[in-house]
């Protein structure tokens, strides 16, 4: 996504596709969102969040599991 929106800001497509843009956005984005997070001693806040993303990734694979055999009919 910030591949896409990077491009509509006038980015070069060629230089988005390589590996020097996800090192220039993965770095700062896990300096500044995971980093934080891994310095909290006390994880049992994020036990909600975790069993959210578990029913999710189990809603999406039943739907795709469903859908499949549509895009091959």
């Amino acid at each position: 996504m910030i591949g896409y929106v990077s491009e509509m800001l006038g980015a070069d497509p060629k230089f988005v596709d390589t590996i020097g843009f996800r090192a220039l956005v993965g770095g700062p984005a896990t300096l500044l969102c995971f980093f934080p997070l891994s310095l909290l001693r006390d994880m049992s806040a994020f036990a909600i969040g975790g069993l959210a993303s578990l029913v999710a990734l189990f809603y999406t694979a039943i739907v795709m599991l469903i859908e499949t055999p549509f895009y091959y009919s």
